[in-house]
């Protein structure tokens, strides 16, 4: 992408884009020589012009040959944006929780596709105010890298379940890291997030964009996936202690009944 297309990512428009990179590249410029540099139309750029200052973009420079337009350094502006984004965001979250209606029922929501269902993982620790408790497989755990990072820059605490005890460890999971494999990667995947006991998601994911799954707010699916969490991580620490390292893991069949037995044969001949 480039420096043009990034700039109107962030809402400036192509005129305004184009004219703040040429300021950028060229130095101080007069409107007309803006015009002829980058190709915008002259009555599209005194607008463009005033809009940049408005944003704080630019400054105007009187001098004896005429006015002149000069870029404001990128670090500068980025910041000013950036401000001006987070208190866009606080009021307009204001403005929207005073609209919303008191629940009545704790929602579940369900959810289809592939990036439907990333995209709410990622939401969900975006919002996490204390705690984020995740499940998955490397496939995803790269996926939602980035949200867990900046959660966890937040301050909040991350746990990961990794369902593939990867070994050695991929590099993907995020936080304090607890290796349980439940069997075998075939058509599917899980990727499960809890956070700060209020909210969840638990999906299934399969080969190209399949995907389903459901996100609940508060009451009993919210807490049952909470609780499906906790108690993995607890039995994945019991193995650890218990000495049945990830490689021991990998062999315990997928089948529950065959997979209980495994675990009891080997606590009982666990010396001491």
């Amino acid at each position: 992408m480039s420096a043009e297309s990034k700039l109107q990512a962030l809402g400036l428009t192509e005129a305004e884009a184009r004219a703040y990179l040429t300021l950028l590249r060229f130095g101080s410029l007069s409107g007309y020589e803006l015009a002829r540099r980058s190709g915008i139309p002259r009555p599209n750029v005194y607008p463009a012009l005033r809009r940049l200052e408005d944003r704080g973009a630019i400054v105007r420079i009187e001098t004896p040959g005429g006015r002149r337009y000069e870029a404001v350094p990128p670090g500068d502006f980025l910041a000013g944006m950036a401000l001006g984004m987070e208190r866009s965001l606080r009021e307009a979250r204001k403005a929207l929780q005073a609209l919303e209606a008191p629940l009545e029922e704790a929602p579940v929501w369900s959810l289809a596709g592939r990036e439907a269902v990333l995209a709410h993982a990622r939401q969900l620790l975006a919002s996490a105010r204390r705690e984020a408790v995740i499940a998955l497989w490397p496939t995803e755990a790269v996926e939602v890298a980035e949200a867990a990072d900046l959660a966890a820059k937040r301050g909040i605490s991350i746990s990961t379940l990794c369902l593939n005890a990867c070994s050695p460890e991929c590099g993907g999971c995020r936080g304090t890291l607890y290796p349980y494999r439940v069997g075998p990667e075939a058509r599917s995947r899980w990727l499960v997030v809890a956070v700060d006991e209020t909210e969840a998601l638990a999906a299934e994911l399969g080969p190209e964009e399949q995907a389903r799954g459901m996100r609940a707010s508060r009451g009993i699916v919210a807490a049952l996936v909470l609780e499906y969490l906790r108690h993995s991580i607890a039995l994945a620490e019991l193995l650890e202690h218990a000495a049945l390292g990830r490689t021991q893991l990998r062999t315990v069949p997928a089948e529950p009944r065959g997979w209980l037995e495994t675990i009891r044969r080997r606590l009982r001949s666990k010396p001491g």
